[in-house]
This record gives structure tokens, C-alpha cells and sequence, in this order.
């Protein structure tokens, strides 16, 4: 499986766009749709939305590596974007050490969507953006979800 159309608008949104690489909160460098700056990386004169675009595909590729290796169940294609998209900003330690993953596992599908809800924090506050960010990927996880629990 390979992140939808819809999953890549749906990046793109949460992302926005930067012309010209700025630093996050943390201080990370990033540039395009959340394309975080590689050692020796440089776009001095700025970045199209086409290299963002290609640049976006790259890091979306980490994501779905992760979901091939660590979720060992079957998942819609709802919630593999939504997945991608949590990866895509969290990046692939925070799945590996998260509840949600074990209750994708499981199956329990409507857990794992609330377990999203919890990565919504910069530092120790709840920022409106990625807790708007979170109910997105949620929503998304569970739309054509199939049943709990099911065998």
C-alpha cells in the first residue's frame, strides 16, 4: 500500500508551505511542507513547490517503511494516510514507542484513534494546532473503519 492522493493533500495541509527554510520551535530547520533539513542540505534561494512536493514524497517514504515493518495487521487506506501523516510529523521512534501502535496490532481500531489524540503537546503544553492536527489524523483513521476487535 502507498499513501493516497488524498493522503499527500492531507500533509500538504497540516504542513503549509515555506518558500525559505526557517527553524521550528525546537530550533529544526525546515523548508516546503515540513522537510526537515538534512546535514549539508541548502536551498538558499528558496524551494518551488514541485521540489517540495518531490521532497514531500522522499520523507512520506519513511512513513510508509515504518508501517510495512511495524504494523503487522491489515489497515484501510484511510488509515495508513492518517498513520503516514502521524509519522510524518512525529517521525517513526515516537510509533515505535507508542500505545497506538499496539492497539493497531490488536485491532483496536477506535484506541488507537484516541491515542492519537494524545501526541498533541510542545513541551508540556497542548498547542491548538497539532491537537487540530491530531482530530484530523483521528477522524481520517477512522473513517471506513472497519469493526473493532474483529478476527
Amino acid at each position: 500500500m502507498r499513501t493516497s492522493p488524498a493522503g499527500l493533500a492531507l500533509i500538504q495541509s497540516l504542513e503549509g508551505f515555506k518558500f525559505k527554510a526557517s527553524p521550528d520551535a525546537k530550533g529544526k530547520w525546515s523548508i516546503g511542507h515540513g522537510h526537515d533539513l538534512l546535514p549539508g542540505e541548502s536551498y538558499p534561494d528558496g524551494i518551488t513547490p514541485a521540489e517540495a512536493f518531490t521532497l514531500l514524497k522522499i520523507d512520506v517514504g519513511f512513513a510508509e517503511h515504518a508501517i510495512e515493518t511495524l504494523i503487522h495487521v491489515v489497515i484501510n487506506q484511510e488509515q495508513y494516510d492518517s498513520t503516514v501523516s502521524w509519522i510524518y510529523n512525529l517521525g517513526v521512534h515516537s510509533l515505535t514507542t507508542s500505545t497506538m501502535l499496539t492497539d493497531i496490532d490488536a485491532r483496536h481500531f477506535t484506541d488507537a484513534a484516541q491515542q492519537m489524540l494524545i501526541w498533541c503537546h510542545q513541551g508540556a503544553l497542548v498547542t491548538r494546532d497539532l491537537l487540530r492536527r491530531r482530530c484530523t489524523e483521528a477522524v481520517m483513521f477512522l473513517t471506513n473503519c472497519p469493526t473493532d476487535r474483529a478476527a
